[in-house]
């Protein structure tokens, strides 16, 4: 009897460790299942709103183009005539509709020999402004009817930040006639990117092909990227070529990182997850999923205890009926 009690007891030892190393386990595959689902959702997150980014910044750029070669149309029946050109900016005034709209700065007119001689707000200039040392005005010449854009400057008649371009004009025997620029104020860019985006927890930042930082974007701040402090992600973006990478930790030096050439554009678009809310989301998910689990490991617990008492139970009762029968037989031998 002592034996079968004692077998008894290392049975229930036996299911109670092998429940307990199956709950482990399973917390275990629930987190390890958990981080890919979240690895998952951060790169499908980023990869979705890369593609809402680079089609709002794509969009503003097409149909700034589109307009550009209107104007540039117009100019082009009196390139030499001030007066004419000065009707045709005239039209297009810095206003903050514009600026909120296009994030546009000011239309200007540059003629063959690279100088500013009509600005859309101060109109006909008296003294020019020299243009010649701007990156995108030889793309003007070599590649006219083609909107190029360059480097971000500080404007010398918008006086912002800005990355300028432009689209140059030849006449009908291909003589360069000058060029019709225009200029996309950072601060204002950056917040009509940061607006396509729908996932409040992504920023987005543009660096140029040699890896220079040009705006950023975020939930709390817009504007001009300073110099960049990542090195590890100025040589990412170095290496990217044509390729979309995405590089996702949930766990040492958590981070969730998309680097994209934005199609012809001299650009790459980074856009970064917060490692906040990558942790935040990751551990919510546990904690809820472990308390699950717990549930289903005192349920198990009370059924194991419920089977236990029940069949102590019936053991009682086998054990008094026989006591009964024993008695019984010993009293009809008697």
């Amino acid at each position: 009897m002592k034996r079968n009690s004692r077998t008894f007891c290392e049975g229930k030892l036996v299911i109670f460790f092998t429940i307990s190393i199956s709950v482990i386990a399973l917390m275990i595959w629930f987190f390890l299942h958990l981080a890919a689902i979240e690895k998952y959702k951060i790169r499908n997150g980023l990869e979705t709103e890369s593609t809402r980014v680079e089609r709002a910044l794509i969009d503003r750029i097409e149909h700034t183009s589109a307009i550009i070669n209107n104007i540039n149309s117009q100019i082009a029946r009196s390139p030499h005539d001030a007066k004419h050109i000065n009707e045709i900016l005239e039209k297009f005034k810095s206003t903050p509709e514009l600026s909120d709209t296009f994030s546009w700065t000011i239309f200007s007119w540059a003629n063959a020999q690279n100088k500013i001689t009509v600005d859309a707000n101060y109109g006909i200039l008296k003294e020019t402004i020299d243009l010649s040392s701007r990156d995108y005005i030889a793309f003007t010449k070599s590649e006219p009817n083609k909107f190029h854009l360059g480097k971000p400057v500080f404007g010398s008649t918008s006086k912002k930040w800005m990355i300028p371009g432009g689209v140059g004009i030849v006449d009908k025997n291909g003589k360069y006639l000058g060029a019709t620029t225009i200029g996309f104020e950072i601060d204002s860019l950056a917040r009509s990117l940061h607006q396509a985006i729908q996932n409040d927890n992504i920023g987005l930042e543009l660096f140029g092909f040699d890896g220079t930082p040009i705006l950023y974007a975020n939930n709390h701040s817009f504007g001009s990227s300073e110099k960049s402090q990542n090195h590890e992600l100025k040589t990412t973006i170095l290496s990217s070529k044509n390729n979309t990478q995405i590089d996702v930790n949930l766990f040492d030096n958590t981070h969730g990182i998309l680097v994209k050439k934005l199609g012809d554009l001299p650009y790459f678009l980074v856009l970064k997850y917060s490692a906040k809310a990558i942790n935040n989301s990751l551990w919510q998910g546990f904690f809820s999923r472990s308390v699950e689990i717990f549930c289903l490991f005192f349920i198990a617990a009370f059924l194991l205890i419920f089977i236990y008492k029940r069949e102590e139970l019936q053991r009682q009762k086998i054990r008094a009926l026989r006591k009964i029968v024993a008695q019984t037989r010993s009293a009809s031998k008697k």
